[in-house]
């Protein structure tokens, strides 16, 4: 009797600190998919300047850093990953999309912007599991 008391306080005490690495990992999992998603919505916004303007393009850029200081990055970090990015973007995508493509770029805009919304409540709610 007295054995299975202790694996059970074992198995018990364990528990939680699976469930803590579980959360912890599913959190780190959630914020590498709001960056991804919000690097995807940045670029989108890129190429789309000449269709639709800069602002959306800004936007973007502020919604990149608001995601990394979300994740848990500094103002100054946050600032540094979305320059990072622009650069990244702009290495990679030489031509733009042509102003005659304005609805399909609000809509290409708008569904990133959706899937970093999504990205960023699924985060919140993994890092409230956490605490």
């Amino acid at each position: 009797m007295r054995k299975i008391l202790i694996s059970l306080s074992v198995v018990l005490c364990a528990a939680p600190a699976n469930a803590n690495d579980d959360t912890r990992a599913a959190a780190q999992k959630a914020a590498r998919q709001m960056m991804e998603d919000a690097f995807v919505y940045l670029g989108a916004a890129y190429l789309c300047q000449d269709a639709l303007g800069t602002s959306h393009y800004y936007a973007a850029r502020s919604a990149v850093e608001q995601s990394a200081i979300l994740g848990g990055k500094s103002q100054t970090d946050a600032v540094i990953i979305a320059d990072d990015f622009d650069k990244k973007i702009r290495r990679d995508n030489q031509k733009k999309a042509p102003a005659a493509n304005d609805q399909k770029c609000l809509d290409s805009i708008l569904a990133t912007q959706t899937s970093l919304r999504v990205s960023q409540a699924r985060f919140k709610q993994a890092r409230d599991a956490d605490n």
